[in-house]
């Protein structure tokens, strides 16, 4: 770093002191808060721009600085500058270590905690199909049920972990889900984006669009029996649209589908709608919207 040069003031007597007015550069003013002699001012140069500028003055009627006084303020003042880059760059150092710190917490619980219980969950049901109905059946499904509600708490969990890191996750978390899914199902479920999807979709409407597919892929997952999926995501200015299609067995006229009313309220909540229907050729077809933040 090139030392700073300074910049010495001329000594100007009392009586020519005026007081500081209200359109007066703070740096004119300094009379005004304290009389002073002769005067020195040393910037604090930065890596792009300076930081500040130090001040160095002595009481009226004393003598003025000599080059020794200005290289020993200068040396002072590119200390203080250094001083100032390094902390900076330090407490940007930290802040890096504790991304890092929550993105790897995040991921070992995305692909060690979740799989785990994802296939307890599922080996679970599957022997509850196996089973007469009674008592022990009844508990093997609460059993399921409560481990599903745990995944989704962590779920919930890694989203607030990561929720504040970079934006323009919108792709790579359907990528990820696309990812985690397609082992269990068989299959790869086809996916396509339309419009600035990363661009548009906010944090908090980049949560309810990750619970849409990961609940839907779920249900197809558990209910529908599909060999085929596809995953459409468009955004525009004014909405984000989510359509998810299957060629399963389609929607039960009865039984359980609490995760699809969570979904419609998602959808409620935010000022938008949920449809779902029979796919042409069989199965289902789900169509999430909502406005975008």
């Amino acid at each position: 770093m090139p030392p700073a040069p300074a910049i010495p003031c001329a000594e100007k007597p009392a009586a020519t002191k005026k007081p500081p007015t209200s359109d007066s550069p703070r740096m004119n003013s300094l009379s005004g808060v304290k009389p002073s002699g002769p005067l020195m001012t040393l910037p604090l140069r930065g890596e792009g721009a300076p930081r500040g500028a130090i001040v160095v003055g002595r009481r009226p009627g004393r003598h003025g600085f000599t080059a020794a006084d200005l290289v020993l303020a200068e040396s002072f003042a590119n200390q203080a500058a250094v001083a100032l880059e390094l902390f900076d760059g330090r407490a940007d150092q930290q802040r890096l270590t504790v991304l890092e710190d929550r993105d790897r917490i995040a991921r070992d619980l995305h692909d060690h905690v979740i799989q785990r219980l994802f296939a307890t969950a599922l080996s679970l049901q599957a022997s509850t199909s196996t089973m007469p109905s009674g008592e022990e059946r009844a508990r093997l499904s609460r059993a399921v049920d409560d481990i599903d509600d745990t995944i989704k708490q962590i779920r919930s969990t890694i989203f607030d972990l990561r929720e504040n890191m970079e934006p323009g996750l919108m792709r790579q978390v359907v990528v990820d889900l696309i990812k985690e899914f397609s082992p269990l199902l068989g299959f790869t479920p086809s996916l396509r984006f339309v419009g600035p999807i990363d661009v548009v979709v906010g944090a908090g409407l980049l949560g309810d669009a990750e619970a849409v597919v990961r609940e839907t892929l779920a249900n197809i997952l558990k209910h529908a029996h599909a060999s085929y999926a596809s995953i459409a995501l468009a955004a525009s200015a004014a909405e984000l649209t989510i359509t998810i299609e299957d060629d399963g067995r389609g929607l039960p006229s009865r039984g359980r589908r609490s995760g699809l009313a969570n979904l419609t309220d998602r959808a409620t909540a935010r000022g938008g709608t949920m449809h779902t229907s029979k796919r042409d050729g069989g199965g289902t077809r789900i169509v999430w919207c909502a406005p975008i933040d």
